[in-house]
């Protein structure tokens, strides 16, 4: 399940639910399926289906108690280490980009430049998803040209 929101700095992130990383985490803290659904009360069954994504789509509340028995952000479930690189590349191409055109007093430039690098580095990424995430995309895409 993809969300999508507006950050304090006007930013569209896309976000996505990865119910692997509850398995990781819980698995590095050493607790089982069955233990967590004890301190959570929520059935086992429902944990594996979020675990191995058969369930996309958890409420706000089995998040928030999935992830007080983990004891992390709930942020931990949505975090993409693939999309963490490409933004941290991003950050650093319209770091550099900046601070080259800002010794040239050339505004304009500058946010061309980094709205072009940033499609680059965006078009680049979606290339690498499946036929079915860039469909995804694609959906996404028309609906927030339609909301203009």
């Amino acid at each position: 399940m993809f969300y999508i929101y507006s950050s304090k700095e006007g930013v569209i992130k896309i976000m996505k639910f990865y119910g692997n990383k509850i398995k990781e985490i819980r698995e590095f803290k050493g607790i089982t399926q069955l233990k967590l659904a004890d301190i959570t009360g929520i059935s086992n069954v429902y944990i594996s289906k979020l675990e191995l994504g058969k369930k996309e789509n958890p409420s706000a509340q089995i998040l928030n108690k999935i992830a007080n028995a983990l004891d992390v952000s709930v942020n931990e479930f949505y975090k993409d280490e693939k999309l963490d690189s490409a933004l941290k590349q991003l950050n650093e191409i319209n770091e550099t980009i900046t601070q080259y055109y800002e010794s040239k007093n050339d505004k304009k430039t500058i946010k061309e430049l980094q709205f072009d690098a940033e499609i680059n580095l965006l078009m680049n990424e979606i290339k690498k998803l499946s036929e079915k995430d860039r469909k995804v995309v694609e959906v996404l895409v028309s609906q927030l040209l339609k909301e203009e």
